[in-house]
């Protein structure tokens, strides 16, 4: 569901402002390789029911007051940096027309990871990760999405599965 709606917020973004973001594994679009949105999911399956609720939290129009943001490092993006008149109505119909559009792809989920890789430009991509419970980071260079949303990459000439949950992206 994260690479989903991943795709259908990248589409509403770039339909409504003219704007590219870039995916960044596991759940953040970035505009010139800073976070302007994040994504989380949460799911509860009863028997052979699911529910799952996406939520995205969306930097549009840069507060004339920002000093909040100065302590966040790096700094984030706002679209508003990219796209002069950006309005947060506009975006918000053009995400849910990409959600519309793109409604029966969740029924192919190896498809919506295929195509986030190609959105993503992830084969190639330097990662730079910090695993929970650990105290150094590491770099490594992303590879593919695994089955269940794992981020594949290499480093010194193997292959490791980082778990959605397990993991830290550090920009």
């Amino acid at each position: 569901m994260p690479f989903w709606t991943a795709l259908a917020v990248a589409e509403g973004i770039e339909a409504a402002t003219g704007v590219r973001v870039t995916l960044q594994w596991p759940n953040d679009l970035l505009l010139k390789g800073r976070k302007c949105c994040g994504i989380l999911c949460v799911s509860r399956v009863v028997g052979d029911v699911a529910w799952v609720g996406c939520g995205t939290g969306i930097n549009v129009v840069r507060p004339a007051h920002d000093s909040a943001f100065e302590a966040v490092e790096p700094p984030p993006a706002f679209l508003s940096d990219a796209s002069t008149g950006v309005e947060r109505a506009t975006v918000l119909e053009a995400m849910l027309a990409a959600y519309e559009r793109l409604l029966d792809e969740l029924q192919q989920p190896a498809a919506i990871a295929r195509a986030w890789e190609h959105r993503a430009e992830l084969a190639g991509t330097p990662y730079r990760i910090l695993l929970d419970g650990e105290e150094e980071p590491f770099e490594a260079i992303a590879s593919h999405l695994g089955a269940d949303g794992s981020l594949i990459v290499k480093r010194e000439g193997r292959e490791r599965r980082i778990s959605l949950g397990d993991a830290r992206v550090l920009r």
